[in-house]
């Protein structure tokens, strides 16, 4: 019996001595990190928004981590493919993801998605968010969203409005602006910004939901007239502009974006000692006037803030693109 004891309390000792070695090995790691080159993967093309967002925070990071920041585009799959690879990257904190609010809106419009955005990432921080818009032609007989439903109303069947693509973030405002106004405009889905804004100048759609920072130049010089703004604040772009909750339209605070994540299992201390970093970086008005000329409002947060968000939107997306059947092409 006593060997037995003896035998037992000795197993007791090995797994407090290992765990103690664990914990004082992952605390040396994380007083000393980062010791080498880290890497942010940017799962869109070089050029794009993500990608301007994450050299800009890198070369910040880098100065403030005294260690080099690579940037690493791997496009492909709506953003897919460079996310799988940092969810099943070793969560050390030197690979990180800089990506979208695409992230968790993907899983919900591929089928068999490579990774789960709530269980295979570690988010460390918000980095900044955008607004949509509802904007019509200025020849539209309309000033504000309560006119243009009235419009629209007496012209039922008849008006249509232009997305950036079908399984869009504009895609998906246009259905629940159909829902809350009670109308039954005509989604026409185009291959990005561009080609949906040429066709609203020329009067070929009547109203188009797309990016504040895209269409603000032709609302200044009165050829689009803007008539809401997606969020639960208004954009400093277009400050005159109402958001849509400000007068009346539920469901429509929503926002785009982006946002800093490493894999799951990166050491808290870790997370935690980015994060500050990261929020610090976006207080600084040289950044934040950079981010804003983009049409990003700086953000910044904690993890546990940002898991929050990454959560509650995963959830709100799939409840919305199945209500309203949002599909990709």
């Amino acid at each position: 019996m006593r060997t037995s004891l003896f035998r037992g309390v000795g197993r007791l000792l090995l797994m407090m001595a290992v765990g103690m070695c664990t914990i004082a090995t992952s605390a040396a790691q994380t007083g000393t990190y980062p010791t080498k080159t880290i890497r942010i993967v940017v799962p869109y093309l070089a050029g794009g928004g993500p990608d301007a967002v994450a050299r800009l925070l890198g070369e910040r990071l880098s100065k403030a981590l005294g260690q080099p920041v690579i940037i690493d585009n791997k496009p492909g799959a709506a953003g897919s493919i460079g996310a799988q690879q940092v969810a099943q990257a070793a969560p050390d904190g030197y690979t990180l993801l800089l990506t979208a609010s695409g992230l968790v809106q993907a899983p919900h419009l591929t089928p068999n998605s490579p990774y789960d955005p709530v269980r295979d990432f570690a988010p460390i921080s918000h980095v900044g968010g955008t607004h949509l818009g509802l904007f019509i032609n200025a020849k539209t007989p309309a000033n504000t969203a309560a006119e243009f439903v009235a419009y629209a109303k007496a012209n039922t069947g008849k008006l249509n409005y232009a997305s950036y693509g079908t399984g869009s973030l504009s895609n998906m405002f246009g259905e629940i602006f159909n829902d809350v106004a009670g109308l039954n405009l005509t989604h026409v889905p185009y291959k990005g910004d561009s080609p949906a804004l040429v066709d609203l100048l020329e009067g070929r759609v009547e109203a188009a939901f797309l990016s504040v920072f895209f269409v603000r130049s032709y609302v200044e010089s009165g050829r689009i007239r803007a008539l809401a703004v997606t969020g639960s604040t208004r954009s400093p772009l277009l400050p005159q502009v109402p958001t849509f909750g400000e007068i009346g339209f539920r469901s429509m605070d929503a926002q785009g974006w982006f946002g800093l994540l490493g894999p799951a299992g990166l050491p808290a201390a870790i997370q935690q000692k980015i994060s500050a970093e990261v929020v610090n970086i976006l207080k600084q008005e040289d950044v934040r006037s950079k981010l804003l000329s983009m049409g990003i409002v700086a953000g910044g947060s904690t993890p546990q803030v940002f898991a929050d968000m990454v959560k509650h939107d995963f959830e709100m997306y799939g409840t919305l693109f199945k209500r309203y059947k949002i599909q990709t092409q």
